[in-house]
């Protein structure tokens, strides 16, 4: 409904601009283009205006069935504005949002099926802000935040029934702190400790039930120390113990 909506407001909004005035394709007396033009872009029918020779305004592009293929604003020749595409059947591939040529606040993206598959937010070209991706159902897939291009803080991975999966931190771009992941039941699988993208600290991983299966400790990305493996009683059933990696 919402996609309908989205159509049919730039139709109404913008629909105009389809229709060719007398004096198309003109150029002043530099050989500049100016006012209303329609000329092929990629092969396809464009409509829109210059100014200078350079892109302004509102411009439409039409698939070859005459559906409406994709709308962009631009400023002095480059993108500035909405720019959304759709298919030939009116389903919105893409919606986006561009300052001075460059990609700018929430962006999205969605499947063949018309729905929602990413959100990403922009600053100046550069992935700043919330990040969220989804099943094909529109269910949450993914939520997480990125700093300059870089993933930052807590990012969660949801099962497609939309129960926990994993949970990571992220500081810089890498893995910095304590990691979980989960079974699709909900409770706890794995708990480990990472430092500058290195396992480094205890790891702890679980049965189902929630029991301690198997402890130990990681120095900078390696085994070190003893392990042990127990089973669902509690009992210790291996111990192992490591330096640097290996097995002594």
């Amino acid at each position: 409904m919402k996609q309908l909506v989205v159509v049919a407001f730039l139709f109404l909004s913008f629909g105009l601009s389809a229709q060719v005035p007398a004096d198309t394709n003109q150029t002043d007396a530099q050989g500049r283009k100016q006012g209303f033009w329609k000329e092929k872009i990629n092969s396809l029918d464009g409509t829109g205006r210059y100014i200078d020779n350079k892109k302004t305004g509102l411009w439409q592009i039409f698939h070859q069935n005459g559906m409406l293929k994709s709308v962009e604003e631009h400023k002095d020749g480059t993108l500035h504005g909405i720019s959304i595409e759709l298919d030939q059947n009116g389903r919105i591939n893409k919606h986006e949002n561009y300052n001075n040529g460059k990609l700018d606040g929430e962006c999205r993206y969605y499947s063949n099926l018309g729905r929602i598959n990413t959100s990403v937010t922009y600053k100046n070209g550069i992935q700043n802000g919330p990040k969220n991706t989804y099943y094909n159902d529109g269910k949450l897939q993914e939520e997480g935040k990125w700093v300059n291009g870089q993933r930052e803080g807590l990012t969660k991975w949801f099962y497609a029934d939309g129960k926990l999966s994993i949970e990571y931190i992220y500081k810089n771009g890498v893995l910095e702190g304590v990691q979980k992941t989960y079974y699709s039941t909900g409770s706890l699988n794995l708990e480990e400790n990472y430092k500058n993208n290195e396992l480094d600290g205890i790891s702890n991983e679980y049965f189902e039930s929630g029991k301690l299966k198997i402890t130990g400790t990681y120095v900078k990305g390696q085994k070190n120390g003893v392990w042990k493996e127990m089973d669902e009683n509690g009992k210790v059933i291996k111990t192992e113990k490591y330096v640097n990696g290996e097995l002594k």
